[in-house]
């Protein structure tokens, strides 16, 4: 193996880890909001006479923070 191929070799390495890494973030995110719906959603029907978890709700969901 000459040096090129070394070179070529580390850079594709890296733009799979790269790649791997941007899917990985994407699949948090995603599934860090679910939980976050949903815990907001089991919240305010646990407390659903409460006025804040009902407010917190539905600007929770009706605005996409994420």
């Amino acid at each position: 193996m000459g040096v090129f191929d070394v070179f070529f070799l580390c850079a594709r390495l890296s733009f799979i880890f790269l790649i791997s890494i941007d899917f990985f973030n994407r699949l948090l995110i995603s599934c860090f909001k679910e939980l976050c719906v949903f815990c907001c959603v089991f919240f305010s029907s646990l407390f659903e006479r409460s006025s804040w978890a009902n407010l917190y709700t539905s600007v929770f969901i009706s605005t996409n923070v994420f």
